[in-house]
């Protein structure tokens, strides 16, 4: 098992947990979020093994009141079958993926403007910030900063584009005419975060 990345993956569910506390409603997106650590968590401490220990029955017929411990084969569901199956449910608009897809830059200036952050909240100015709310958010500053954190504490950028496409972009019609510029200019901040 390795620990390193079981603790990690910890570090990550707790944090998200702490922040959602504070919050009455959690979104789907949210939810979703939560789950894909659990389940990697739970992957890492199934990897290896054959059986796990689900429950323990107490039988008196005989067993002088022993406890008897049954094994079950550990069911571990792959991570694409999830995929899949997320596919399946969330019909995606091929505009929207559209907006997500990897741009080659070649021009200098381009390149410049993909300098890593480590913030998202710090890199957006409070006009820009405003902006996004009521382009891209609905006008909802809660949905932006529960976002805005979440997008913070993941781990790589194919999970923030995931929670994003299946979250508030889809919600919030990201690919809408209008919409495609705000939309460009903060998937191309949230890839800068996972430089």
């Amino acid at each position: 098992m390795n620990w390193d990345k079981y603790n990690v993956l910890l570090e990550k569910l707790n944090t998200l947990h702490s922040h959602l506390e504070k919050y009455e409603e959690v979104s789907d997106a949210e939810k979703d979020l939560m789950m894909s650590y659990l389940r990697s968590m739970h992957n890492e401490l199934a990897d290896g093994r054959d059986e796990i220990e689900l429950e323990a029955k107490s039988h008196a017929n005989g067993n002088n009141g022993k406890t008897e411990i049954v094994h079950e084969a550990p069911q571990v569901v792959e991570e694409e079958v999830i995929d899949e199956v997320i596919e399946e449910i969330v019909e995606l608009d091929p505009a929207l993926l559209e907006l997500f897809a990897d741009k080659e830059m070649v021009e200098l200036s381009d390149k410049l403007k993909m300098l890593p952050i480590t913030d998202l909240t710090k890199a957006v100015s409070i006009n820009e910030k405003a902006f996004t709310i009521k382009e891209l958010f609905g006008g909802d500053s809660d949905l932006y900063m529960k976002t805005m954190h979440n997008l913070n504490i993941m781990g790589s950028y194919d999970e923030a584009k995931e929670f994003l496409i299946t979250g508030v972009a889809a919600q919030n019609d990201w690919a809408k005419k209008g919409r495609v510029k705000k939309a460009i200019n903060f998937i191309q901040l949230v890839q800068r975060r996972y430089k």
